[in-house]
């Protein structure tokens, strides 16, 4: 039968492996590759993942055998996944990850097709389409450390804080486990939710955990909307009050093939996230959602983008957990390598998994039309809130003229084939538009204060004329901080030759370029960046705040 669940998730803890698992429910998918490799890597290698577009209700079912979530591993199940581990720390940052499944075929249900599915909307049965299956997490590499993203909408993106041997249990990287894909027709047209409930009809006992609600006015992009959760933080969204979440928001506008970009990065401290362990069953109870709304000068709204982390199909079960007899987690040794143990589940135990469950930042992209914005931004944890305003300015970019999006301040970067190749194999956020320059994919600050031993670089994107002209010009980039209050030069840096930026048959050049800020003294300063050519022209200077603080 399918669980039952509330608006606040009760998350499932691994006992080996620990993931910020969490199901893409996009309207873009990828289509089931029947008969292909188990291995997500290498199965994007053999066909990439097919988008598309319909107006289906998808509903994300995880399925598993009777006792499939209680099983522990076996030996082989564990020596498999800590040898993937131990593969995982000796990767180059140009290898993609490509593990081994350890989970046997007795852990989830594996093979079912359309037929075994039933799916009710208010009770009266619906014609659905197995639409394929998808990966819950992604573990992400960086210049810093490694960290869990999940994500529950197409270009939506929940990061956890970094994840050290310095934590306990030390945190292995993705299991592997999936979900179905089950799409359906809307019956007919309105603005009310709706009760879902899916069954299988095999294997017998099977333990179902599906999406309960359908709300008309959700898109991929909203997911709240219309939902209780939703209209909470749209009240929120529209008081003044008191704020216990510190919220930090950097958002910028770049132009895409399709019009302009906004790129919008939320960071708040994962620490101050409410949530509350269960030490009879080992659940964890939480429920942190986010809601930004994009108003024009005169009040009217524009857009929405609505995400919750985490839904409330998760499965409940504490895996491994068999009662008194405790858990058996994986413990830091003096060897790079963990070791498994059993242990007895305590407040302080399950404190441990805080890291890896918690988000620590949240990212999305939408589009806008040229015009200037206000955009409101609030996040719940249940009990507390967090709010910011950013004011967004989109230009109508002249296609004959040279031109600048925003400057975006990054502390992260990695490998940007290597960032394709293991997001293509979990099909990971699939409208997410990554920021890459000469091969470096960059990952935005949410929080634009840094410590001067921070490794800080700044990416933006310069837009030269459609019109071919020969000879083609020479384009520079000509970068200088300044004092926030006073706009004092501090640094003004050689001009930037960006022919080694330029893309073959691509009039966007996206730079990234370090900034030394080691000898800065603590304080509020200004990156500003300008674009000229060889022609004479120049576009107006754009600019990005960060401060100066104690080191980290």
């Amino acid at each position: 039968m399918a669980a039952s669940a509330g608006e606040t998730a009760r998350l499932v803890c691994g006992c080996i492996l620990l993931c910020g698992v969490l199901p893409v429910c996009a309207i873009y998918v990828a289509a089931a590759q029947e008969g292909k490799a188990e291995n997500p890597v290498e199965a994007a290698r053999q066909q990439p993942p097919i988008r598309v577009q319909s107006n289906l209700i998808l509903v994300p079912v995880f399925v598993y055998p009777k006792y499939g979530l209680e099983r522990m591993m076996s030996v082989e199940e564990q020596k498999c996944d800590e040898d993937n581990h131990s593969a995982f720390l000796i990767l180059r940052a140009d290898q993609p990850y490509s593990p081994k499944n350890c989970l046997g075929r007795d852990r989830q249900v594996r093979d079912l097709t359309t037929d075994d599915f039933q799916l009710f909307q208010d009770g009266e049965p619906q014609k659905i389409q197995l639409l394929g299956k998808e990966y819950w997490e992604l573990t992400t590499r960086d210049n810093r450390a490694w960290h869990d993203e999940t994500s529950i909408a197409p270009s939506g993106v929940w990061s956890t804080t970094d994840q050290t041997n310095a934590i306990k249990p030390a945190f292995h990287p993705q299991n592997y486990e999936f979900y179905y894909i089950l799409g359906y027709s809307a019956p007919r047209p309105d603005e009310i939710c709706h009760r879902i409930r899916v069954e299988v009809r095999r294997p017998p006992g099977a333990r179902v955990f599906a999406r309960d609600e359908y709300c008309a006015l959700q898109t991929p992009s909203d997911l709240l909307n219309g939902t209780k959760i939703g209209k909470k933080l749209q009240h929120e969204l529209e008081q003044k009050g008191h704020d216990k979440i510190p919220l930090s928001v950097q958002a910028g506008i770049f132009r895409g093939s399709a019009g302009s970009r906004a790129d919008v990065v939320l960071e708040f401290p994962w620490k101050q996230m409410n949530h509350s362990w269960d030490v009879r069953d080992g659940t964890l109870t939480a429920q942190i959602a986010v809601l930004g709304a994009v108003y024009t000068e005169d009040g009217t709204l524009v857009t929405r983008f609505s995400d919750l982390l985490w839904p409330s199909y998760w499965p409940t079960i504490l895996k491994g957990y068999s009662g008194s007899a405790g858990l058996r987690l994986s413990l830091p040794n003096d060897d790079p390598v963990s070791s498994s143990v059993d242990i007895s589940l305590t407040k302080e135990v399950l404190s441990w998994y805080d890291p890896a469950w918690l988000p620590t930042r949240y990212e999305t992209q939408f589009g806008l039309a040229p015009g200037e914005y206000d955009l409101r931004v609030v996040l719940s944890d249940g009990t507390k809130i967090g709010r910011a305003e950013v004011r967004l300015t989109v230009e109508n970019y002249d296609a004959k003229s040279l031109s600048l999006g925003s400057v975006f301040l990054r502390n992260r970067f990695r490998d940007a084939h290597v960032a394709a190749v293991e997001s293509a194999a979990a099909n990971f956020a699939p409208q997410y538009v990554p920021l890459v320059s000469k091969g470096v994919r960059v990952t935005p600050a949410g929080d634009t204060r840094f410590g001067p031993e921070t490794q800080l670089s700044a990416y933006f994107e310069i837009y030269g004329p459609q019109a071919a002209i020969e000879p083609a010009p020479q384009i520079q980039a000509h970068l200088r901080i300044v004092n926030a209050k006073n706009s004092a030069i501090v640094k003004d840096f050689s001009p930037v030759d960006t022919a080694s930026y330029a893309q073959a048959g691509n009039t966007t050049i996206p730079v990234a370029r370090e900034i030394p800020i080691a000898t800065l003294a603590k304080g509020e300063y200004r990156l500003e960046v300008q674009a000229s050519d060889s022609t004479g022209r120049s576009t107006p200077w754009r600019s990005a705040n960060f401060t100066i603080i104690d080191k980290k």
